[in-house]
């Protein structure tokens, strides 16, 4: 429609879209008051889902937006009290040979001692404008963990398209970088393919100025995009991270998945990057990646996220190589700076 048809301004590309929640008279309320509220409903649930054209109201959407609620007030709580952790899932050498670094993964503890999934708090975190601040924060952490880590380790971070937004992201890792006295080439940082659909010349402009500080950029989630190869030339890519999905296409027999995954590994060597793979769990999947000669490993395989102070016993216990035996040494940083500082 013409609604959905990309706009120019001011040299960036604009995708408008539209999104419809819908209630029906009786059957979703018989006056106008609870046709409305239970249109927004639908609304907000359309908009949480961004499936579809429109979304019609459904009873459970009363709970959903409870739900919802209540784990944005947790993610303000989180904010003004340092409540988020990082934990540290290991990234190994083809067949485990060494460890080379970890990724950093956001978590956020519930009230009953668990765990909220990151896939639920951070799109709440980035409607309500909460992902810079949290982001920041992640970065100053990983960074001060890292420094207290061996020096042949790195700490991969994701980043999100609302970082790269106000233009101060490189001076935000670079500050992190110095204040931690960690060389750039010590830190990897993750986007996402989505991430460069929009304003894709001021994101290649931050994404170099970061390279030239020394940090690796790497694509997340390679091969579930709209069109990955295009960005390839483009961007300036240090490393592929193939999507678990391969693994578990895998796993389940589909055809041609050893042919595209060799495919993968073939082109990025060419163009000078590494590969890593996603949720490797098996050794049958260990075995196809070492034949196609894959760089880096990382899954349950050889290592589920943990917590920093985890790190060296579960390390030690797992691998038994070289590249941990100084581990032991290892400490958890002190408190990032307050999320709230500086607001």
């Amino acid at each position: 429609v013409a609604v959905a048809e990309p706009i120019e301004l001011k040299g960036q590309i604009i995708r408008p879209g539209i999104s419809i929640g819908v209630a029906m008279m009786p059957a979703d309320g018989r006056n106008f008051g609870d046709l409305t509220k239970h249109a927004e409903l639908a609304l907000l649930h359309h908009k949480t889902a961004q499936t579809g054209d429109f979304t019609l109201f459904e009873p459970h959407m009363d709970e959903d937006v409870h739900r919802r609620r209540q784990i944005e007030a947790m993610v303000r709580a989180a904010v003004a009290n340092d409540g988020f952790e990082l934990f540290y899932q290991p990234i190994v050498s083809g067949r485990g040979a060494a460890l080379l670094g970890f990724e950093a993964l956001l978590r956020m503890p519930d009230p009953a001692g668990g765990y909220i999934s990151p896939s639920v708090f951070v799109p709440i975190a980035e409607s309500r404008g909460f992902i810079k601040e949290i982001g920041t924060w992640v970065i100053r952490k990983a960074a001060q963990q890292i420094a207290l880590w061996p020096e042949h380790l790195f700490v991969s971070v994701n980043l999100s398209a609302v970082q790269f937004r106000d233009g101060d992201l490189v001076g935000i890792i670079g500050d992190a970088l110095k204040a931690a006295g960690v060389d750039g080439r010590r830190m990897e940082i993750e986007v996402v393919e989505s991430l460069l659909l929009e304003r894709s010349e001021d994101i290649l402009k931050q994404l170099k100025e970061l390279k030239a500080l020394g940090i690796s950029i790497d694509m997340d989630d390679f091969g579930t995009g709209y069109s990955s190869l295009g960005y390839l030339w483009r961007f300036p890519f240090d490393k592929l991270k193939i999507d678990q999905s391969f693994m578990v296409a895998f796993e389940s027999g589909e055809l041609n998945v050893r042919a595209i995954l060799g495919t993968i590994v073939s082109l990025a060597h060419h163009m000078q990057m590494k590969v890593t793979a996603e949720g490797v769990e098996t050794e049958a999947q260990v075995a196809l990646l070492d034949e196609l000669g894959c760089d880096q490993i990382q899954g349950y395989y050889y290592g589920k996220p943990m917590p920093a102070d985890r790190v060296a016993a579960e390390l030690l216990s797992q691998y038994k190589t070289r590249a941990v035996e100084d581990i032991p040494a290892m400490r958890p940083a002190a408190p990032a700076p307050s999320l709230t500082a500086g607001l």
